[in-house]
Order: C-alpha cells, then structure tokens, then sequence
C-alpha cells in the first residue's frame, strides 16, 4: 500500500489498476470495477468452481469479498489459460525427455519407466511460467495494441520467453542447491524449456488480447453506436431531450479515430451520421435528437474505451456507461433519415422508436 490517507496524486489504485477520472470506475481487463458498489458493472464470463463456489456464484462480485488480501488484474480468472498451456508443455517435455532418455538407454519399456513425480514437477512449474508469460503477453498486447497483429503478438511472445527464461533458470538453479547439485547443472536446458513455455503463453496472452473482441464483434457485429442485448440507459432522449449541443473539432476527430479503429466493423451509418455532424459544424449549425445522442455518445465511449482498450468487454462497460450518462435509449442514437437510408442495417425496434 502505497499511501495510507488522503488523495493518490495518479491514477493507479491500490492493486494497480487504471481508475477512469470521468467515471470512477477501475479498468481491470474484462470489464470495468465500481469502487463504491463493491462490485464489477458487467457480468463476469466465467463461473468459479463451475457453480461449487459459494463466493463465485455472483458474476459481479470482486475477489471473493476479500479486496485487501487479494487482487483481481484480469476481473475473471487470472492466469488461467497461460498456465493450462504452460501446464501442458511442461509436462509434455519433461514426459518426452524421460522416453528418449530410456530409448538411448535401451530400455525395454521406454513408455512405461517414467518418474511421474518429476513430470508432476514440470507440469507445476510450466504451469508457472506459463501464467506469468500469459500475463506478460496481454500487457504488452495491450500496449502494442494499435500496432499491426505481427508486432503485438510478436511482442507478447519476446516479453513471455524473456520472463519464462529467467524463472526457467532460477528455478533450476534453486533445484540443484536443494539436491546438492553444481548449481548451474541443467540451467541452460531449464532456460531455454522456460522461454519456449512463457513465449507461447505470451504469444497466447497476446492473441487473445487483440483478437479476443474482434470475435465477440464478428458475431455480435459491433459498430460502436449499438451493442446488442445492452440495457437502455433510460427512455427517449433523456437528458438531451429539448437540448441543441455544439459539434467541436475536437470532439468530431475523436469520434472519427474511435469509430475507425479496426475494432469495429466498416458500418455506412456512421459514416452519414459523421457527415451530418461535418455539416452541421462547418454550417455554424448546433444539433439535437438523434445526431447529439450520437455526437455525446461516442465522445463519451472513445474516451473510456482510449483508457481502457479496445476489447468485447471494455466496449460493452463503455457503450453501457455512454448510455447511462445521458439517460437515453440505445435506439436513439441514430436519426431517422439515417435509419431509412440504410435500412436493411435496422431491425423493426428503430422504426418503432422513431414512429418510422
């Protein structure tokens, strides 16, 4: 604990996460963490203990009730997949290493005469590097996230065998004092078995850092002013009803970086409503309705989503807070010459919003 009373001068709490200065809300990978509920915004997507777990079984809850002795970085199950991978690949080659060892041998039962204990080991630390290089993964993912899929995922897979090579080796180092052994006896083997296991499950990290929304916007088809199954943050226009809102340079170039950024689908709409935005700025001309609930939406969306990521699960904490903010409808936030233009991109629910 970094300071014990008063005002933290940045932006990183008390287990390290990014507190969102216009929200107040904690970034913690899948979704966003309310400090004052106690709780997470959005649904966790994995259950603990498959059900078994008493404290699991609210998808909102954080570290299990306990948040001064345990942390969360991910908000769902930290490490998990980096170690399963690790887990495996430690295993497998200390499992393969035994049976060519008994081939050389001569050994009549090359398949057989294993010292599981020892493959027990390697599965728990491979288990260990591998989370920790999955864990590296994602955060230099995350970093490298508006660089092309080479360099992050290349990125992720460097950081996880930099860390796998050095835990390989110290934990070989610390076996060989234990047993009596020279200590460097195995050191390079264990090194290089290390940054193979940590840079695929920082390769893994990586992957599923940048391509993990992109799936989740493949089959919901995201385009950023519309997010299937999000509840409407009120009705009609809420606190934009009667009100004109200027467009600013500003504001307009951040909507268009945001609603450009390869995370979202290519979608005609949001390009006639930027048009209209355009128009409206350069004519002097402030705007209501349908083209500021879009205008004050997006705005606010790209600056939660520049915090925390482009991802399924920042984005659906960010269009849902947008939503929120402004108390509108989700149906609101396109105008209704828009939604006749494009038709075949609305279903009946936008119709009946606007009485089309």
């Amino acid at each position: 604990m970094r300071y014990a009373s008063g005002t933290m001068p940045g932006s990183y709490g008390y287990t390290g996460q990014h507190a969102d200065a216009a929200t107040g809300l904690d970034y913690y990978v899948s979704g966003f963490y309310d400090p004052l509920a106690g709780q997470f915004t959005s649904a966790d997507t994995t259950l603990p203990g498959n059900g078994y777990d008493v404290w699991g079984l609210s998808r909102y809850a954080y570290v299990e009730g306990d948040p001064v002795g345990r942390a969360d970085p991910t908000g769902h199950c930290p490490m998990c997949i980096g170690f399963v991978i690790g887990a495996v690949i430690g295993g497998a080659i200390e499992y393969g290493t035994q049976v060519y060892g008994n081939y050389q041998k001569g050994d009549p039962s090359p398949w057989t005469d294993v010292n599981m204990l020892q493959v027990g080991e390697a599965v728990l630390v491979g288990g260990v590097i591998g989370a920790t290089g999955g864990l590296a993964g994602a955060a230099v993912g995350s970093a490298l996230a508006e660089t092309s899929a080479a360099v992050e995922i290349g990125g992720g897979i460097a950081a996880g065998a930099a860390i796998g090579a050095g835990e390989g080796a110290a934990g070989q180092v610390g076996d060989n004092l234990i047993h009596g052994r020279h200590w460097s006896d195995g050191v390079g083997q264990a090194a290089l078995i290390g940054a193979v296991t940590g840079g695929i499950g920082g390769g893994a990290g990586a992957a599923l850092s940048r391509y993990g929304g992109r799936m989740l916007r493949a089959a919901g088809g995201f385009t950023g002013a519309y997010n299937e199954g999000a509840a409407d943050g009120g009705s009609g226009l809420g606190k934009l009803a009667g009100r004109s809102i200027q467009v600013s340079q500003k504001g307009l170039n951040r909507v268009k970086n945001h609603l450009s950024n390869p995370f979202f689908e290519e979608a005609p709409e949001n390009q006639a409503v930027i048009g209209r935005l355009e128009s409206a700025m350069a004519n002097g001309r402030r705007v209501s309705g349908a083209d500021a609930s879009f205008y004050m939406h997006e705005v606010h969306e790209a600056t939660l989503m520049r915090a925390a990521g482009y991802t399924g699960d920042a984005y659906a904490a960010a269009h849902q807070a947008a939503l929120d903010r402004y108390g509108v409808s989700q149906f609101s936030v396109y105008h209704p010459d828009v939604i006749q233009q494009f038709s075949s991109r609305f279903g009946g629910a936008w119709r009946a919003f606007w009485r089309l």
